[in-house]
């Protein structure tokens, strides 16, 4: 059974009168444990699509499964505990609260999950697993652009989510903090993660297992790179470790 399902979906939304498409008959079939980039120009619908799959917003038309559960049509109280349970968030801007430590920004997750156990412990190993373990009670401001991101990465990851959903997550950094970033969500998918990266930069994208190419609301090419013949490959050193 596919992880995610999407079928003829649709998305219109209504500007001054006038129905304006975002989405038109996307069709996609996501197995648990790929890295998908989704590429195209501005205003292309690939934001409008990544937040449909990620319960932030619902189509006009079709249908999403997410393991076989059908989420298109939950009411907005279910769609935020699916979301709580199931999914990650990483963003261009970071999103964190500027004077607040790390530690206490990837906690922030926890007040809305069932499991509030351990909130402490459970940060900070998520902060050691993108190499910040020595950074718990620093400020937000008082690190730099790769590092808020890394903190971002491991407030995505403190409940443990199946999918995490990237939003042009290197495009406020340097190249060298773009290079870490992209090896660490190599990492999560390689321990089966599924990975939704929105990115509009062709050397980022390649870093996928397969590409969703957009325009004018249409997947206009869905193919396989070289990332996925590394992917299947990392995914067997980690099970014979």
């Amino acid at each position: 059974m596919a992880f995610i399902e999407v079928n003829k979906l649709e998305k219109r939304y209504g500007l001054d009168g006038v129905s304006v498409w975002a989405l038109r008959d996307i069709n996609l079939i996501i197995e648990r444990g790929e890295f998908i980039a989704i590429i195209g120009p501005s205003g292309s619908g690939k934001s409008t699509l990544m937040h449909i799959l990620g319960l932030l917003d619902t189509p006009t038309k079709g249908t999403v499964k997410i393991d076989g559960k059908s989420v298109s049509r939950l009411q907005e109280d279910e769609r935020a505990a699916l979301r709580s349970d199931w999914v990650g968030f990483i963003f261009q801007q970071f999103n964190l609260l500027p004077r607040t430590s790390a530690l206490d920004n990837v906690k922030l997750p926890i007040q809305y999950h069932f499991n509030k156990d351990n909130a402490d412990s459970r940060a900070r190993k998520a902060l050691e697993r993108v190499g910040l373990g020595d950074r718990l009670d620093h400020f937000s401001n008082q690190l730099s652009g790769g590092q808020q991101q890394r903190v971002a990465i491991a407030r995505a990851l403190i409940n443990d989510p199946q999918i995490i959903f990237a939003d042009e997550p290197t495009g406020n950094l340097d190249t060298t903090s773009g290079i870490e970033i992209m090896k660490i969500l190599d990492e999560l998918a390689a321990e089966g993660k599924t990975v939704i990266m929105v990115t509009h930069e062709q050397e980022v994208a390649a870093h996928a297992s397969r590409v969703l190419m957009m325009r004018d609301g249409i997947v206009v090419a869905d193919e396989q790179t070289p990332g996925s013949r590394r992917a299947k490959s990392a995914k067997e050193i980690l099970k014979n470790k």
